[in-house]
């Protein structure tokens, strides 16, 4: 901080800002209850208080639940061409592919990404709750990037555990002994 190196945790701006370590994440926390976590896999996960809810805009939309209006100024109009600073925002990259066919029939499997979005898997509850496209693409990036590195599939696995635990839905044990 400030060109001085500090030890977590780490209390900032009168303890207005917090920054510890959690799992295989850095959390930074504020007093007004939001949340970033930055995962050791590379992923990025914000948590912001529910009476931010149509308050807030970006690339993550406007937090009213309608992913159809999440292109839409503060003053009510849509955006036509989504840019900021010449990069468009508010869609998922286009990222270069990465796998083989091989590769990515075997990561998209219930033994690898395709975990979480199995109907007889472990998170099976979180299916109709949370969109698992976002963390089964993100999984496959990185197994893809990492050519099947099990951290980072119990990296992914883990943020995706997390945010059905945080959503209330309950997850099925997922780790074993030779798994994670």
């Amino acid at each position: 901080v400030n060109g001085i190196w500090n030890s977590l945790p780490l209390h900032l701006k009168e303890n207005r800002v917090t920054v510890k370590a959690q799992g295989d994440a850095l959390v930074l926390q504020t007093n007004f209850k939001l949340s970033v976590f930055y995962m050791r896999s590379g992923a990025v996960q914000v948590i912001v208080p529910s009476h931010y809810s149509n308050r807030i805009c970006g690339m993550c939309g406007n937090f009213n639940h309608k992913t159809e209006d999440d292109f839409k100024f503060s003053d009510g109009s849509l955006v036509q061409e989504a840019h900021v600073l010449g990069q468009r925002v508010c869609e998922e990259p286009t990222l270069a592919r990465v796998c083989t066919d091989a590769e990515e029939k075997q990561y998209a499997s219930e033994a690898y990404c395709g975990m979480l979005t199995s109907r007889q898997g472990p998170f099976s509850m979180c299916l109709s709750a949370l969109n698992t496209d976002t963390f089964f693409q993100s999984c496959m990036y990185d197994m893809c990037t990492t050519h099947g590195d099990p951290d980072a599939l119990c990296n992914a696995i883990e943020a995706f555990s997390a945010t059905c635990k945080k959503a209330g839905i309950s997850v099925l044990a997922w780790r074993n002994s030779t798994f994670c």
